[in-house]
């Protein structure tokens, strides 16, 4: 968002004068547009003075890029909440299947532990003890 001189003062509460100023000495980047008029960066700005009177009802911005922020936060949120229900039931699949694997592990510990069965021995082997 773009601030002209004017608007950078309403936002800051200091004079135009200051912020022309601030310019001069290098303590805020500013640029001129196409008619000539100085624009400073809303970040650069608040960078150096803290945002004062955003709430006044004469405040306009150089382009209305305030709402689109707040719609673009609103859709920002909804997408994170929608990635955290989906981190959630990836999470929760994972622990199934890895309870699952243990499940399967502890049984084919509980196959090779057990003793095996002696092997059927004939009539006569069993007769003759063999």
């Amino acid at each position: 968002m773009l601030y002209t001189i004017q608007q950078a003062a309403k936002a800051t509460g200091m004079s135009r004068q200051a912020i022309h100023a601030a310019v001069k000495k290098g303590k805020i980047s500013a640029t001129k547009n196409a008619q000539g008029i100085l624009e400073v960066d809303a970040a650069e700005l608040h960078r150096v003075y803290p945002l004062v009177n955003l709430n006044e009802p004469n405040f306009t911005t150089k382009d209305s890029t305030v709402d689109t922020s707040d719609a673009e936060n609103r859709e920002l949120k909804a997408r994170i909440q929608g990635l955290e229900a989906l981190l959630a039931e990836v999470r929760s699949e994972r622990d199934r299947w890895q309870d699952q694997a243990d499940a399967w592990q502890m049984q084919a510990k509980a196959l090779t532990a057990a003793p095996q069965p002696e092997p059927k021995r004939s009539f006569w082997a069993r007769i003759f003890n063999r």
